[in-house]
């Protein structure tokens, strides 16, 4: 096992390039450009053509002709497969540009599609650069109707004579709301079936037409099969592993809840069928699943993160685990279901140092500041008081957590005495508003702090104690806006042009108003990330350690059921039960450190013949679990039962429920444990025909309810 990893903080925003790789045999064409010799602006690749219908010709000063180059640091556009791609400059003004890029010639097979990644803005496409010169009360006009240039893909049958439009970028549901969205450059991953074209020989095209375009980009050009790639995101509510007070990190590693349902979200492109191989939860074994997003639920411990192959027809991609091949803690990607990170990860190893805590930055996309200028940062202070406050996000949990702590990374800290502080945390509901505050947390130093490259502000104490998170949250950092003699910038993931991790925010005055707004609207280039906010956080569980929540009674008295509980926090007076009348437990405690969680039922009432109740048990540090306690009267058990008023029938597969409609608006089914798995509501026709080929054979409960309620059971 390897030893913990000194995480390089003090690093500048950087874009990972992936290495060039070579044309393989299922691909009838193959393009990356990284034969150029890099210092020859009038190179093309073999038997590719630049042709430019406007008349332009290639010129280093003006660029906006079709050549080929290393990343655009101004633009941040950088080649999407090794160093070098196509691309062109806009022209502004009166300039025309209708700028081709032609491949050589290729025979499309069966089940061949062209692929391309293409950069562009929308937004410069619809900009009525023009009309704004010349009404310069006007900020912005745009034309939808009629774009003013654009980037397209065509194919030619006849060497070029003639050219059919295979994909047009200015295409689309483009509107005065949603331009916005497209201001700034973007890859775009390009698939173009072309079945209309096998066994005839076909060049394509690439070309940027009009006036006043944005600048542009091709790479990886590839006409072939359709090869998966397979992908998948963390479950929703998993932080990815942080770093402690002294900058020791965890790339490579996560956690999430233990005992509930964990999902894993298939992100795989293109994919029509999957194979997981999944971590066994009881033993270092494997299994497989072939679900497109398979679900399961972890017990208190370490596992490995899933495989995934993906495949379109026969096509097979390779195999896929999350940071499988990165500089991980381990050698490959951990999870850890439940407890605390930093305490769970010193167990593992002892040489890691304890207080590793979590985030939602992604330390494989390495850490940086946003600097605006010296000791102006984004994410901090500024000679002109430009951030007032910052923030980060944090989405809902898949299970609530306890909050001991946060540290916030800063960079350059210096601070005078007397210096304070403020973390205040607001719940964030479903629809993404801020509301009332949950907590705060003061920092303050008594002695003058000198600057230092990296600095931890620690927030331990919260407003109120046993600070349990079960919502999404907006965890906000004040007090330091027109401090004298106070300076730092907060760490963040490197900058996401995707905003696939878009959780930081900006306090800022706009027109007079302190405004919170995303990274995305603040920078000129764009992009989203995450701020280095770590928490000290406990999946604080109380979980049956055989997963069984059910307890399906008999009628007579004194029936009972044990359960062996594991949990983080040794029972104590804030453990509660929601104990109905006719169920009682008991406690005892195992040399293990285990308890048994002993449930007993009453005798059922004459006159009853079914009754239910949940049995909720938690220990007031966000840990709960949930005992299904249902009983029933001992009946026969017959394919078609029958009372007064209602009727089950069990009819080549599916139920079929007869009843009296002015008694019974309602059904509930239930499994014989008692767990209910579907409810229905009654038409006025007294029939009702249910599906049942998804639920396995066995015995099943319906309770029919309205003005009276009576409880069936039925033989599937």
């Amino acid at each position: 096992m390897k030893k913990i990893i000194l995480l390089i903080l003090f690093c500048s925003a950087g874009f990972f390039v992936s290495p060039a790789q070579s044309q393989p045999d299922d691909y009838r064409l193959w393009e990356s450009f990284e034969n150029y010799p890099g210092n020859d602006f009038f190179w093309a690749p073999a038997g590719w053509t630049i042709q430019s219908n406007a008349g332009n010709v290639p010129n280093p000063e003006e660029a906006i002709t079709w050549h080929f180059s290393d990343a655009i640091g101004e633009l941040d556009i950088t080649p999407t497969n090794g160093k070098y791609m196509a691309y062109l400059n806009g022209a502004i003004g009166e300039q025309q540009q209708d700028e081709w890029l032609i491949s050589p010639v290729f025979t499309p097979e069966t089940q061949d599609f062209l692929f391309f990644d293409a950069n562009y803005s929308p937004f410069w496409m619809f900009f009525d650069y023009e009309n704004v010169m010349e009404n310069p009360e006007e900020d912005f006009i745009f034309n939808f109707e009629n774009p003013f240039n654009s980037m397209q893909a065509l194919v030619s049958t006849d060497g070029g004579a003639s050219w059919t439009t295979l994909w047009d970028a200015g295409a689309g549901n483009y509107n005065e709301d949603n331009i916005w969205d497209y201001l700034s450059n973007q890859w775009h991953k390009i698939k173009i079936s072309l079945d209309d074209y096998v066994g005839k020989p076909v060049q394509i095209a690439f070309r940027l037409f009009g006036k006043n375009a944005q600048s542009s980009a091709i790479d990886y050009i590839r006409a072939g099969i359709l090869i998966p790639e397979a992908s998948y995101a963390i479950p929703q509510g998993f932080f990815y592993g942080g770093i402690n007070a002294e900058g020791y990190g965890a790339p490579g590693t996560a956690i999430g809840a233990a005992y509930i349902p964990t999902t894993w979200r298939n992100t795989s492109p293109d994919a029509t069928g999957f194979h997981w191989t999944l971590p066994n939860i009881f033993d270092a074994g494997s299994y497989s699943s072939t679900e497109e997003n398979p679900s399961d639920s972890y017990i208190y411990d370490a596992f490995y993160f899933p495989t995934l192959t993906v495949n379109f027809g026969t096509a097979i991609s390779e195999p896929y685990s999350w940071a499988a091949e990165e500089n991980t803690l381990f050698g490959r990607s951990v999870f850890l279901a439940g407890g605390n990170f930093g305490e769970s990860l010193h167990a593992l190893d002892p040489s890691i140092p304890e207080g590793i805590g979590v985030g939602n930055y992604n330390l494989l996309h390495n850490i940086n500041v946003i600097a605006l200028g010296p000791e102006d940062y984004l994410f901090g202070t500024g000679p002109g008081n430009y951030s007032k406050a910052i923030a980060n996000y944090f989405e809902k949990p898949a299970q609530a957590y306890l909050l001991r702590g946060v540290n916030i990374a800063a960079y350059q800290f210096k601070a005078p005495a007397g210096t304070e502080l403020t973390l205040t945390i607001r719940r964030v509901d479903a629809n993404g508003e801020l509301k009332e505050v949950i907590a705060t947390a003061q920092w303050t130093t008594n002695q003058a702090i000198p600057e230092t490259d990296f600095f931890t502000i620690p927030f331990h104490h919260f407003s109120i104690e046993d600070l349990v998170i079960d919502d999404a949250i907006f965890m906000e950092l004040s007090g330091f806006s027109g401090k004298s003699g106070l300076s730092f910038g907060v760490y963040s993931e490197a900058l996401q042009t995707d905003g696939s991790e878009g959780n930081a925010y900006v306090s800022m005055d706009v027109n007079g108003v302190d405004t919170w707004l995303p990274t995305s609207a603040v920078l000129e280039g764009g992009g989203s990330t995450s701020l280095c906010f770590t928490l000290d956080l406990v999946y604080s569980f109380i979980a049956p350690q055989n997963l069984d929540y059910d307890f399906h009674a008999t009628a007579m008295g004194g029936d009972a059921k044990s359960f062996s509980l594991i949990s983080y926090y040794a029972r104590d007076s804030k453990w509660q039960e929601s104990l109905p009348k006719w169920i009682t437990s008991s406690f005892s405690e195992q040399k293990d450190g285990t308890s048994v969680y002993t449930l007993t039922v009453d005798e059922l009432p004459e006159g009853f013949s079914y009754r239910y109740d949940p049995v909720i048990l938690t220990d007031g540090r966000g840990g709960k679990a949930t005992f299904h306690v249902s009983q029933s009267a001992p009946v026969g058990i017959k394919k078609t039962k029958t009372v007064s008023q209602a009727k089950i029938a069990s009819v080549n597969g599916n139920f079929e429920f007869s009843y009296s409609p002015e008694l019974f608006n309602r059904a509930d089914l239930f499994t014989i444990s008692g767990q209910k798995i579907s409810s229905y509501a009654l038409p006025a026709s007294g029939k009702l025909t249910v599906a049942a080929s998804a639920f396995p054979d066995g015995i099943y409960i319906v309770r029919f309810s309205g003005k009276t309620v009576v409880a069936l059971k039925v033989l599937k």
